[in-house]
């Protein structure tokens, strides 16, 4: 692994996560935490989402991670 790639591996590594804060809960359409929940599930989670979308083309995958980079989301759905 080159040095890039430890550096990216590292910092994706460190990122933190922040909830919601509760004003912006309050204002939201979505009241039910547990919609917020299923997104720690990754990626899983996004994968249940994109079930409700229209696609011409169902993705292959949920997340293209073969290039962390460029890192993509439902990779060849249209």
């Amino acid at each position: 692994m080159s040095n890039e790639e430890q550096e990216l591996e590292a910092r994706l590594a460190d990122q933190e996560y922040f909830r919601p804060s509760p004003e912006f809960v309050g204002q939201a359409n979505v009241s039910d935490p547990a919609i917020y929940d299923r997104f720690d599930d990754f990626p899983a989670g996004f994968e249940e989402y994109a079930e409700l979308l229209d696609w011409d083309k169902r993705w292959d995958e949920v997340l293209d991670a073969s290039n962390p980079r460029f890192m993509s989301g439902s990779s060849a759905g249209s």
